[in-house]
C-alpha cells in the first residue's frame, strides 16, 4: 500500500457499504497473487475485492451482483485488473470486460497486456493474445479468458462467461445490459459487477440509478454495492469532503488536481447558469 503524501488524504472505508454475509473469501489470496504480478492494492481496493469474493457455505458467490461507486482517478481499473487476472489465472473464468467506449475498452486490455509483459511467471500462463480491433482478448493454458468489447446490442454473442464485467456502468440501457446476460444462463456460478461513477443528465444511466437505489435501500441479500461519495449536505468546497469521495487522494492523487478539477465545475456550472 502506498503512503500518504498529503495532510488531507482518502478515506478508505466506503461511505456507503452493503456487503452480503460470506462464510469465506479468497480475496487474501488474490491480494497475494496481483503482488506476485506488481499490481499492489490500496485498502479500499482491497475492501473492494472483499465484497466481491465472498462465497456462501456452498462455493457460490455471495454478490453474484456487485457494484461500485467512485470517481474518477481513484483507481477502479486496478481493481478490475486484480479481479480479472485472479478469476482467469486461478479459477479459470471466462470473463467478458464490457464498456461503454470501444476505446476504454481496449485500454484495459492494454493494461492487462502490461501485466504479462512485464511478469515472465505470467506470460507462461497465456496461451493466446488476439489483438483484433473490436475482438481483443487474452486467453490462458487452463481455459480462462478475458474478452474485451465495447457494449452493444450484441454484446457476447456466441460466448459463455463466468464474469461480466460492466465498466463505464454509468452509462449504460436496459437494452445493453440484457444483451449480456444470455452469456450467463448457462454458467453454474455467474457474477455481474457493475462499476462506474454517478451518472450526469446526458447519458442513459437507468440501470445504474437501480442498482444503487438497491444499495441505498440497504437491505443485506445477494448483492453488494460500495460507494465513495459525499453526502448530499456536505460543503462541496472543502477538501475533507474531497476525502471522503476520492480515497486515492494524497496516496495516488493530488490535493491541487482534485481543488482545480472542482473549481473548473464551479466555473462550467456558473456560466452555463
Amino acid at each position: 500500500m502506498t503512503v500518504p503524501t498529503e495532510a488531507v488524504y482518502g478515506i478508505q472505508k466506503p461511505r456507503l457499504s452493503l456487503v452480503p454475509k460470506y462464510h469465506s473469501n479468497a480475496y487474501e489470496e488474490a491480494v497475494d497473487l496481483c503482488a506476485a504480478y506488481g499490481l499492489i492494492l490500496d485498502e479500499w481496493q482491497t475492501l473492494v475485492l472483499q465484497a466481491w469474493l465472498g462465497e456462501d457455505r456452498f462455493g457460490f458467490w455471495a454478490s453474484p451482483t456487485c457494484g461500485l461507486s467512485c470517481p474518477r482517478q481513484n483507481g477502479k481499473g486496478a481493481v478490475l485488473e486484480a479481479r480479472e487476472l485472479f478469476g482467469a489465472v486461478i479459477l479459470g473464468e471466462r470473463i467478458l470486460h464490457t464498456a461503454h467506449l470501444l476505446k476504454t475498452s481496449k485500454d484495459h486490455f492494454a493494461r492487462m497486456l502490461v501485466h504479462v509483459d512485464r511478469n515472465a511467471d505470467l506470460a507462461k500462463l497465456v496461451k493466446k493474445v488476439t489483438r483484433t480491433n473490436g475482438e481483443e482478448a487474452i486467453e490462458f493454458t487452463n481455459g480462462g479468458v478475458i474478452k474485451f468489447v465495447a457494449r452493444s446490442k450484441n454484446s457476447g454473442r456466441g460466448f459463455t462467461a463466468d464474469l461480466v464485467v460492466c465498466d463505464e456502468a454509468q452509462d449504460m440501457s436496459d437494452d445493453d445490459y440484457a444483451a449480456l446476460q444470455p452469456v450467463l444462463f448457462s454458467v453454474n456460478n455467474p457474477q455481474t459487477i457493475l462499476t462506474g461513477t454517478p451518472p450526469i443528465p446526458s447519458v442513459d444511466g437507468t440501470v445504474w440509478s437501480r442498482y444503487r437505489e438497491i444499495g441505498l435501500m440497504g437491505e443485506r441479500g445477494s448483492f453488494s454495492w460500495l460507494e465513495w461519495s459525499a453526502d448530499k449536505d456536505d460543503e462541496f468546497s472543502d477538501p475533507e469532503v474531497w476525502a471522503k469521495a476520492n480515497p486515492a487522494l494524497g496516496y495516488r492523487s493530488k490535493l491541487s488536481t482534485i481543488r482545480n478539477e472542482y473549481i473548473d465545475r464551479k466555473s462550467t456550472r456558473l456560466n452555463s447558469s
